[in-house]
C-alpha cells in the first residue's frame, strides 16, 4: 500500500515546483541503479527510477516482488506504474489528468485513485481497480453524497477487499471497507469526524487488519492498526520516529504500507514546511528507523531558500519478506524510488549429542545445529561450518533453518576440544557464531 492522497496529491505540484527551481543534473534513467548498494542499520537499498521520469516514488510491493507507484514525465503529468517482470507498465485512467497506483495483492490486482479535471485548476479524485489483464474499474464510494468524493482506494487484499477514503458534502473525512461492492464507513473513535478531524484507511492485509490514521487537526496525526473498525477496543496507536505529537509542527505519524505479519512502515515529519521526512517500519511495538544513505537530511530551504523541496525516506510500501519501497530524495532533493532489502540478525547454535567419545568412535557422535532468524518469517538457509580452531569437522547445509553431521573416525586424537559452528549467512539473514561447545575425545 502507498501514501496518503494529501501527500501524493500535493507532493506532485510541490515537486514540479523544486525541481523547477533546483534541477541541475539529470536524474539517474535506469530501472535499477547499477551502483554497489549501500548498508543501512537493517537494509540493504536500492534506487528505482522509470527511465526519463523526473519523479519516481514506489508505492507498494507484493510477493512476488511486483511493484506499482506514481511517476511525473517531463512535463510534469502524473502518471501510474505496474511491474511486470523486467518491464515498466504505464497505467493511466482514460480522461485522467492524473493517476497513481498504490498497491497490488498477490494475484495481481492494482488499486489506486485518478483525477477529473473539472476545468479551472478545479479536479475531483475518484478511487479505481485495475484487473491483472489491465481492465480498469472506477470506484466510488456512494457515501460521499452528491457533493463530496471519493479520494482514492489505497489498499487491497488477496480477498479483493478494498479499503480507502472518501469526503463528505460537508468536506469530513472518513475512511471505508469495500467488500466486493458492500461499503463499510469507519471513523476511528478516538477522531470524531468533523471539519478539523478524520480517518483515513491505507492499507488491508490477508488477515483483515487494517492500517490507517486518524487526525485532528492542528494537534495531531497518529497511526492505527484495527482488526475490527467497529470496537474501539481493537486499535492499537502508534508514534512514528521523529513525531513530536503536533501535526502543525511536524506532519505526525503516517503510516502506509503493512504486511500479513503486522509490520507497518510509514513516515513522519516533513509535510508542514517541507521538511525531512522519517521512514520508519512498526513490528509488534517496536519501531525501527528506514533511513535511505543516499537521502539527505537537510530540508530542502537549506538548498534553495523559497522551493518547498522535500528531504529525507518515506517508505511506502513493505511485503511479507520484509522488503520495502518508497520515496527518498537526494542531496540535490532529486526523488527517487527505492527498494530495501531486509537482512535480520541471527543466532547460531550448536549441540552435541555427547560431550565425550571414544577415539576410533567418533562416528557416533552427532553434531546438530540450528539458525534462528530475528524475523520469525524468515527462514534461514545456506551453509554452517562446524570448527575445532582452524580445522573444518563438517559442513551443514540447511533445511528449515536446521541440520546435523556425524564425525568421522579417527577424526581427532585424544584431547579435549572446543568446537564452534558458524553461519555464512544469507539474502535476508545476517551470519552468526555459536557458542563454544566442549567435546572430548577419550582412550
Amino acid at each position: 500500500m502507498g501514501r496518503s492522497s494529501h501527500f501524493l496529491r500535493g507532493i506532485v505540484g510541490a515537486t514540479a515546483v523544486c525541481l523547477a527551481a533546483v534541477l541541475a543534473s539529470p536524474l539517474m534513467a535506469a530501472t535499477v541503479a547499477s551502483a554497489a548498494p549501500a548498508a543501512g542499520p537493517h537494509f540493504t537499498f536500492r534506487t528505482f527510477n522509470v527511465p526519463k521520469a523526473v519523479y519516481t516514488d514506489i508505492l507498494g510491493i507484493n510477493n512476488m516482488g511486483v511493484m506499482v507507484g506514481q511517476y511525473m514525465d517531463a512535463s510534469h503529468v502524473a502518471h501510474g506504474f505496474i511491474t511486470t517482470g523486467d518491464h515498466i507498465v504505464t497505467v493511466d485512467v482514460p480522461g485522467a489528468y492524473a493517476t497513481g497506483v498504490q498497491s497490488v495483492n498477490d494475484k495481481g490486482t492494482a488499486v489506486g485513485w485518478w483525477q477529473q479535471s473539472l476545468g479551472h485548476g478545479n479536479y475531483l479524485s475518484h478511487g479505481f481497480v485495475r484487473s491483472p489483464a489491465g481492465v480498469i474499474t472506477t470506484i466510488d464510494d456512494s457515501s460521499a453524497g452528491p457533493k463530496g468524493y471519493t479520494e482514492g482506494v489505497y489498499g487491497i487484499n488477496d480477498d479483493g477487499v478494498l479499503v480507502g477514503s472518501f469526503v463528505d458534502s460537508k468536506g469530513v473525512e472518513h475512511g471505508f471497507i469495500d467488500q466486493h461492492g458492500r461499503f463499510t464507513t469507519v471513523d476511528n473513535p478516538k477522531y470524531a469526524p468533523s471539519s478539523h478531524s478524520g480517518t483515513e484507511l491505507w492499507a488491508i492485509n490477508d488477515l483483515g487488519v487494517i492500517d490507517g490514521l486518524g487526525y485532528s487537526y492542528p494537534t495531531a496525526v497518529k497511526g492505527f492498526t484495527v482488526s475490527r473498525p467497529a470496537s474501539s477496543t481493537q486499535y492499537s496507536y502508534f508514534t512514528g520516529v521523529g513525531d513530536k505529537g503536533s501535526y502543525k509542527s511536524d506532519g505526525g505519524t503516517w503510516p502506509s504500507g503493512m504486511n500479513d505479519w503486522g509490520a507497518v512502515v510509514g513516515h513522519s515529519n516533513g509535510w508542514e514546511g517541507y521538511g525531512v521526512f522519517v521512514g520508519w517500519e512498526w513490528f509488534h511495538g517496536k519501531m525501527i528507523t528506514i533511513s535511505d544513505p543516499a537521502a539527505s537530511t537537510k530540508p530542502g530551504s537549506d538548498f534553495a531558500p523559497g522551493c518547498g523541496c522535500f528531504a529525507g525516506t518515506a517508505p511506502g510500501g513493505i511485503n511479507d519478506a520484509g522488503t520495502v519501497v518508497g520515496i527518498y530524495w537526494d542531496s540535490n532533493y532529486h526523488p527517487h524510488g527505492f527498494i530495501a532489502t531486509p537482512t535480520f540478525t541471527s543466532t547460531t547454535a550448536l549441540k552435541l549429542s555427547a560431550a565425550k567419545v571414544t577415539y576410533g568412535d567418533e562416528q557416533s557422535e552427532t553434531l546438530s545445529v540450528g539458525v534462528s532468524p530475528q524475523n520469525s518469517g524468515v527462514t534461514p538457509t545456506g551453509k554452517v561450518t562446524v570448527k575445532e580452531d582452524r580445522t573444518t569437522l563438517c559442513t551443514i547445509v540447511l533445511s528449515s533453518g536446521k541440520g546435523s553431521c556425524t564425525l568421522s573416525a579417527k577424526m581427532l586424537n585424544v584431547g579435549t576440544y572446543h568446537l564452534v559452528a558458524t553461519y555464512e549467512g544469507s539474502k535476508n539473514v545476517r551470519p552468526s557464531t555459536s557458542a563454544k561447545e566442549t567435546l572430548t575425545v577419550l582412550k
